[in-house]
């Protein structure tokens, strides 16, 4: 390399500022130029150090050795040097340094190292401050409270809507979380989300790598009040360094331990991010819409070849209705996950965000599109929550009161996973029917459902279950239900639990509360299926593997904790013979108490509904009675469950 052309390119970076001509066109003619390949190491943990490396171009990863596994400390890009703490020190190297990407560098070799320190007294001066960056920004990523999360969302639409969506989710994290969040247009030349802001940026990558002091305005920023909440955005200034994108990555870490969540603005119409973007961030989020399906799935086969790529990818629907079967079948086949979020697409609603005071958010907490971007923003902060109904008959009138309680104090539902009884209740109330609207179909349901037949299979047939689930009403498929809904039932055949979540609901609904005996068996996919209650009654784990990442889960079965003595009493009744349908109905009942414990065990909090032993005819009789002892029980648990949302955490429960 020629010694002009070095000392031009060497102004630029952090380590050679300040220092004088002279001294820059010396180092200059020490330095060599050498390239690394992706995956070849630059310095290696324990061997000596031979040289300074300045990274001119690319990327590198920091990793030590520990107890036998890699852990990354931090990632450098162009400007950064490495191998200078062993030089000075004469101490092995502490760390690995591995080019993520074709990494070019430039090299000085050990003897011309320190004949520059003794010849460029500025040359040290520059290398202690730069290593005391380096130990505060590692200092502050060890003791940061936040356990930053870096979320990337590839947006359809117009620039405008584009921002709008983003905004209102940046203002939805930071207002459910209670915590800093950052926003970056990650769109090129883009400046909607800046301009839509109502606040003066932040300072961006490119701000920051020509003047790292910046930093400090983000770490000045705490959490506030206003439409934004904690929120930020960044953004850079007009100038003529447009970094790439190994610089911005490195620009990304500097950013992170100041804040819990950074989101990222992708364009959809764009090209799919590289490898080393996947790799920098801990989920990619596709925001689907059916004019721009083929952009989605030009991603998704892009990026399933990248490492690591299929775990971090998923998607959410948004449009003016359902996509069609066919389109949304093939999305959640290329992704190999089902796509469980969905955006309505309100156009009015994004119109009045744009023509109204900055910053430009979704207002309307009851319309349906900001509901879903709260419940999107509660995937992206890991505060999903989803609720496992359990098994009980006419127990699950309780079920009933538990969401009454909820819906009054706010707290949200973003899955739901039922079995049996569970499952009537949580199959309707995630299609949108009103709690009073269930209480009805349910009362009387004793008689709804008696339906003598010859008993082969069963004693009943299932034409009374089939009316009080799909009558009155449209035959609606999962994937049109306002929250995302899963049925448990077993297969009679392998006994196994099989969760059923595709095809029409009320059929999925019919297995999982067909009880043996009573109801004949379902056939489903080629397969008999039975109450779900005969293998998982508090369906926990279900609505976990759905993605939630709170599970609160309400038990019929068990008897509460520190719970008194069995009801006395109903002696009369005891001494009767019970019938034929009685046994079986009890026995069932019986069976579920004996595994229900065991079945809901991984939730993050119980309830219990104080309830003694049923009768069928208690869909008639004792349906109020059993609601205001899940509206109780939901009641004693609200503390806890606000524990876990910290939008809730301080808030005292409506009684």
């Amino acid at each position: 390399m020629a010694a002009k052309d070095a000392a031009v390119h060497l102004d630029s970076i952090d380590l050679f500022q300040s220092l004088s001509p002279r001294e820059i066109s010396t180092i200059a003619g020490r330095l060599r130029s050498c390239t690394f390949k992706a995956g070849e190491p630059i310095l290696l943990q324990g061997q000596p150090g031979d040289a300074l490396h300045i990274i001119k171009s690319g990327l590198v990863s920091v990793v030590v050795e520990d107890r036998g596994q890699e852990r990354e400390l931090e990632r450098l890009g162009t400007g950064e040097s490495v191998g200078e703490m062993s030089l000075m020190t004469g101490e092995p190297c502490s760390a690995t340094v591995r080019a993520l990407s074709k990494t070019e560098v430039l090299t000085l070799p050990r003897a011309d190292f320190v004949d520059m320190l003794e010849e460029c007294p500025g040359l040290w001066r520059n290398l202690s401050r730069s290593l005391s960056h380096r130990l505060l920004r590692t200092n502050r990523r060890l003791l940061s409270p936040y356990a930053s999360k870096v979320v990337a969302l590839a947006l359809p639409g117009s620039p405008d809507e584009a921002s709008v969506l983003a905004l209102s989710l940046l203002a939805s994290v930071s207002r459910q979380t209670k915590q800093k969040a950052l926003l970056l247009d990650w769109r090129g030349d883009s400046a909607c989300a800046p301009r839509l802001a109502g606040a003066e940026p932040l300072p961006g990558p490119a701000d920051l790598l020509l003047d790292r002091s910046l930093l400090k305005l983000h770490e000045a920023m705490v959490g506030g009040t206003g439409s934004l909440g904690g929120g930020r955005v960044a953004a850079d200034a007009k100038n003529d360094h447009q970094p790439t994108e190994p610089e911005a990555l490195t620009a990304l870490g500097w950013l992170r331990p100041h804040y819990a969540t950074v989101l990222l603005v992708l364009s959809l119409d764009g090209e799919p991010p590289s490898p080393e973007f996947v790799e920098h961030v801990d989920s990619l989020i596709l925001v689907v819409s059916e004019e721009r399906a083929g952009s989605a799935f030009r991603w998704i086969d892009r990026l399933r070849a990248v490492p690591r790529a299929e775990r971090k990818l998923e998607a959410a629907l948004m449009a003016h209705k359902p996509l069609p079967t066919d389109t949304l079948r093939r999305l959640e086949e290329r992704l190999g996950k089902k796509v469980r979020h969905r955006l309505p697409r309100n156009d009015a609603a994004v119109r009045a965000a744009l023509s109204g005071d900055v910053p430009c958010v979704l207002s309307d907490p009851l319309d349906p599109l900001t509901r879903g971007v709260d419940r999107l923003a509660r995937r992206v902060a890991g505060l999903g929550v989803g609720l496992a109904l359990g098994a009980g008959a006419a127990k699950g009138f309780a079920h009933l009161g538990v969401l009454r309680a909820l819906e009054r104090e706010g707290i949200p539902v973003d899955y739901i996973a039922g079995s049996s009884v569970g499952a009537i209740i949580g199959g309707l109330y995630a299609g949108g029917m009103p709690l009073g609207e269930i209480e009805r179909r349910m009362h009387g349901a004793d008689r709804k459902l008696r339906r003598w037949t010859i008993p082969y299979s069963a004693l009943w047939s299932d034409a009374g279950l089939k009316e009080l689930l799909s009558e009155p009403g449209p035959a609606y498929p999962f994937h049109e239900l306002n929250i995302p809904f899963a049925a448990v039932a077993t297969d009679l055949a392998t006994g196994r639990e099989v969760v059923l979540e595709d095809g029409v609901v009320w059929r999925a609904v019919r297995a999982s509360v067909s009880i043996p005996g009573i109801f004949p068996p379902s056939l489903v996919n080629g397969r008999y299926m039975v109450d779900g209650g005969l293998v998982d009654p508090v369906p926990g784990e279900p609505v976990r593997r759905m993605g939630a990442d709170i599970v609160v889960a309400v038990d019929l079965m068990s008897p509460p904790p520190n719970a008194g003595k069995a009801e006395r009493g109903q002696s009369e009744r005891r001494r009767r013979t019970p019938s034929l349908l009685e046994v079986l109905w009890r026995s069932t009942e019986i069976m579920q108490g004996e595994i229900a414990e065991r079945s809901g065990a991984t939730a993050d909090l119980t309830i219990w509904p104080k309830i003694g032993n049923t009768r069928l005819s208690d869909f008639t009789y004792r349906g109020e009675a059993f609601m205001a002892a899940g509206e109780a029980a939901t009641i004693e648990v609200l503390p806890q469950l606000r524990s876990l949302l910290p939008a809730f955490a301080h808030q005292t429960v409506a009684v």
